[in-house]
């Protein structure tokens, strides 16, 4: 398991492999730690001489000339990114979300595949700052009118390492993609007593004050963010009535389930600019002043959510609106060695994550707001043995319409799950490609056990499977023959091979370009179909 996708095709040995799970660093780095470990224990240098050397010889070996890159790069300011610099990766997407970085930029890339059938959208996150919120919309927007505008039919939502972000986000894209469905998006809370005491002196405290005097410069509060605090109840909306909360009363209940007392089920006030502007710094697609003017863009089975699992948080809120409010396909690749189904979502299923700096704070704000409320709160301790960094804690449960038990305890299968192959794992297209082909033409592809009927069951360009009373109808057709003739089993509908991907003119799996001689052993690994070298698009890397 690699913190980032680049680091996997570095390991090309059991040697790089070792090194990198002892030491848990990048494989270059960790094989460069463990040369040079082996080295000064080799030597017998001192303890004050090991530290300054194994420092030293890391920073200076062929990873130094990167770094040194990447410095002048910083100090001659940035330079505007249009792909992402991972070989796996085309590198010239259609489209791509403005201040493309891997943190604090915009995230969003498109492509099309071959003979522009189908176009690809890559969400890796919904963690943006919110002055990116906005691109981020836009950037979605912009893809779907250019991909129906060069005439592709289906789009592939590729989640890959997707772990979350913001759900209203979330909400946005999936609205744009089914422009006529108000997402339910609902959620409680457990009725605890320090939910009660915060609850109720923050939705106090905001539905008692004025913008002027929350305000205050004395008061040091933001009645902006205060707008879409998960403890101001009054903002949201009774997912029963779909009116707002009068009280934080009406919100708390409590109601007994499942053997313990919830909250009321609430949904966010979509409707109001001030909430998911506080949120997430968007005004959502179809809502308030930004109306819909278009018609639904793809048919719900001509979208594909593909995921590696590692999707949580604001990406299981997506698949939930997209696949079961939506009706869109799921695809999951990955897991372990085995055959049978395996979830689109491996993550957390819950509406909103939390921890123990936002509870410390919210403790304090509440005490400004109301003194009262100390004792009713959790206090301070010094008398036990142990301290924590950090604490992360599951705030809201997801909860599906109709229903009363919360998504996590829900176990979701895929409608097909797949392996990464040699073939895949290193080059996104050919990805993307099987991924169709599993989906529309050969759902062998799918893992044993895992395709859900009738998956892959749609007729493109000719190719179907015949359904089982035609097959009859055809056999009876058939002249008689002798007994010692007849199979003793009736001969079953063959399948394309797995390994012979389509050949369709318009949907041809994009095939690797030529092959080049590596230059060095480290980022020298088999192509998949060249057997030796690496991809022509990656020219640095060969000679």
């Amino acid at each position: 398991m690699f913190a980032e996708p680049s680091d996997a095709p570095l390991i090309t040995t059991g040697e790089k492999l070792y090194n990198c799970a002892t030491t848990s660093l990048p494989p270059t780095t960790a094989s460069t730690v463990v040369a040079a470990v082996n080295t000064l224990t080799a030597s017998n240098a001192s303890s004050t001489s090991d530290v300054s050397a194994l420092s030293t010889y890391a920073g200076d070996t062929a990873d130094s000339t990167a770094t040194a890159a990447a410095t002048s790069t910083v100090d001659d300011g940035p330079a505007t990114v249009t792909g992402w610099d991972n070989i796996a990766y085309p590198t010239d997407p259609i489209v791509a979300q403005p201040d493309l970085a891997e943190v604090n930029g915009g995230v969003l890339t498109r492509y099309i595949l071959n003979a522009t059938v189908t176009a690809v959208l890559s969400i890796p996150s919904f963690l943006v700052n919110l002055e990116n919120a906005v691109s981020f919309s836009t950037t979605v927007q912009d893809f779907l009118i250019k991909s129906k505008a060069a005439g592709c039919t289906r789009v592939i939502i590729d989640m890959q390492r997707n772990t979350g972000g913001s759900d209203l986000l979330a909400t946005d894209t999936f609205k744009q993609f089914f422009p006529s469905i108000d997402p339910y998006g609902a959620a409680r809370v457990r009725a605890a007593q320090y939910v009660d005491a915060l609850g109720k002196t923050f939705t106090q405290y905001y539905d008692t004050h004025t913008e002027a005097e929350i305000e205050d410069p004395e008061n040091d509060f933001d009645y902006f963010s205060l707008s879409a605090n998960a403890w101001v109840a009054t903002d949201y909306l009774n997912a029963e009535t779909g009116h707002h909360f009068s009280s934080w009363p009406e919100f708390f209940g409590p109601h007994a389930q499942h053997g313990d007392l919830f909250t009321t089920v609430q949904r966010d006030n979509l409707s109001s600019p001030i909430f998911t502007e506080a949120a997430a710094g968007l005004v959502v697609y179809g809502y308030a002043n930004r109306t819909i003017n278009t018609t639904q863009p793809f048919a719900a089975e001509d979208v594909i959510i593909l995921s590696d699992a590692w999707c949580s948080s604001a990406c299981a809120r997506f698949v939930e609106m997209m696949h079961h409010e939506g009706g869109a396909r799921t695809v999951v690749a990955g897991g372990q060695p085995v055959t049978g189904p395996m979830q689109t979502v491996g993550g957390s299923k819950g509406a909103q994550s939390y921890d123990g700096f936002s509870l410390d704070k919210d403790i304090d704000v509440a005490v400004q707001f109301n003194s009262s409320v100390q004792d009713q709160l959790p206090q301070g301790r010094d008398d036990v043995d142990f301290i924590y960094t950090y604490a992360g804690l599951h705030l809201k449960d997801s909860i599906r319409k109709g229903e009363d038990t919360p998504l996590q305890f829900v176990y979701e299968p895929a409608d097909c799950r797949i392996f990464y192959t040699h073939n895949t794992v290193y080059y996104c297209l050919n990805f993307w490609n099987y991924v169709i082909d599993a989906v529309y033409r050969n759902p062998s592809l799918c893992v044993a056990g895992s395709a859900k009927p009738p998956f892959g069951a749609l007729i493109m360009k000719g190719f179907s499977y015949p359904s089982a009373q035609k097959q009859k109808q055809k056999r009876s057709l058939t002249p008689s023959r002798p007994a010692h003739k007849r199979n003793k089993r009736a001969k079953p509908f063959s399948i394309p091979n797995p390994e012979a991907l389509s050949t369709s003119k318009n949907d041809r799996p994009f095939e690797l370009p030529q092959c080049k001689k590596c230059k060095g052993d480290d980022i020298c690994f088999e192509a998949p179909q060249c057997r030796q070298g690496v991809l022509s698009l990656a020219p640095h890397l060969c000679d």
